[in-house]
């Protein structure tokens, strides 16, 4: 049997990371798939500067916020797969996604985030049920059922994986892996 996720979470950055939380925190499989070589995203590349918007925390350095969120996120052991770029997803039935990596490699889960910053690439999937995204994705005319920007909108696109999950699953009981 393949290995199936509950969901998977394109993108390492903060708004990936958080919602990667919050899915270990509903106690569902995560996997995470970041394009490039460590997660923590765009606030790694300023570890000296300070952030002032992290959310009922005083100011704290780019390099902290990043070490406190990636130690926080590896609470629940999600999968976390550096240096995978996503080129297709694909939905295969209800309730299974395949996203296929730059390497050829085939991950497959039951919903997926899109949390890939400010590229705005949904990796041709229209609006299809289970996609949701998560931070500065960007995605219009509805593509996409969900957006979260903040950690409290992580936790709500978490939710709505889980509802989705739930749902499928309880409509689709006899559903087959691929």
């Amino acid at each position: 049997m393949k290995d199936l996720y509950d969901v998977t979470i394109v993108g390492g950055g903060p708004a990936g990371l958080y919602s990667a939380f919050y899915s270990g925190e509903c106690g569902l499989k995560t996997k995470i798939l970041e394009a490039q070589s460590s997660i923590g995203g765009k606030i790694t590349l300023y570890p000296k500067k300070k952030i002032w918007d992290a959310g009922k925390q005083s100011p704290v350095s780019g390099g902290m916020f990043a070490k406190r969120l990636v130690e926080q996120v590896l609470t629940f052991q999600p999968t976390i797969f550096t240096k995978k770029k996503v080129e297709l997803i694909e939905k295969r039935s209800n309730t299974r996604f395949v996203i296929t990596t730059d390497d050829g490699v085939m991950h497959y889960s039951k919903a997926v985030i899109l949390a890939n910053g400010d590229r705005g690439d949904t990796f041709g999937c229209t609006t299809q049920e289970g996609i949701f995204a998560a931070g500065d994705n960007i995605c219009s005319e509805g593509k996409v059922n969900s957006l979260a920007g903040a950690k409290q909108d992580a936790l709500r696109a978490v939710n709505s994986v889980k509802k989705y999950i739930n749902s499928a699953v309880s409509r689709n009981s006899h559903d087959i892996l691929l």
